[in-house]
């Protein structure tokens, strides 16, 4: 084997160690950016959850509103009823 060999060969170690480098440095950087996505994906998937809480008491509430809704118009019917009967209660006298 000659010394020219022996350079070639180097410099192709060195070139193998100078990319492993590369795609470490790479490596860690990606990983960083996978904690982070996955720390936001995390908060939004909270967010997520918060929100259909408050969507699931929203239409709760929007339940017990019809409730009274339909509590007030029988209230009122039963009222227009009684109105009705005192005037021709009224109109008798």
């Amino acid at each position: 084997m000659d010394f020219s060999t022996i350079e070639q060969l180097e410099e192709k170690v060195n070139k193998v160690i100078q990319k492993f480098s590369e795609l470490h440095e790479e490596n860690v950087e990606l990983r960083k950016q996978n904690l982070n996505l996955t720390a936001m994906l995390e908060e939004r998937n909270r967010i997520i959850e918060n929100l259909e809480e408050q969507i699931q008491q929203i239409r709760q509430q929007q339940d017990v509103v019809e409730q009274f809704r339909e509590k007030e118009n029988q209230i009122r019917q039963k009222v227009s009823a009684m109105l009705e009967k005192l005037e021709k209660l009224e109109s008798i006298v």
